[in-house]
């Protein structure tokens, strides 16, 4: 079974939900290394284009944010696609603070670029 990676590479705690699933904290990068942190929880990933709330898949997968000094009522979406025509072992998530207003995250499948966005 794949597996999925969350990371934030930022200063600042950052809340994540996937597919409408509960937000989970994933805790501010270590900053005297710049090491990214990971959340508590591990993320499920499903290869098929159905999950469940919380669960990464393929296709389109919703996914809402906010830095935890903020409230849920300021989070931002994007929508994560992941490529169905791919072998999948491995998904990594690198999310980091684009600038003061806005977020950015860089998608890895198996270890390879695979795409990238910001938003707020």
């Amino acid at each position: 079974m794949a597996k999925a990676f969350l990371f934030n590479t930022s200063g600042i705690p950052i809340n994540i939900s996937i597919n409408n699933g509960p937000f989970i904290e994933i805790p501010a990068a270590n900053t005297s290394n710049w090491l990214p942190s990971a959340p508590n929880k591990s993320i499920t990933f499903v290869a098929n284009m159905t999950p469940s709330p919380g669960q990464i898949c393929l296709g389109g997968n919703v996914v809402s944010y906010y830095p935890a000094m903020e409230s849920p009522a300021e989070s931002s979406t994007f929508t994560l696609s992941i490529p169905t025509n791919t072998p999948i072992e491995s998904l990594q998530l690198y999310l980091f603070r684009a600038d003061q207003e806005s977020f950015a995250w860089v998608t890895n499948i198996n270890g390879a670029y695979c795409a990238e966005a910001s938003g707020r």
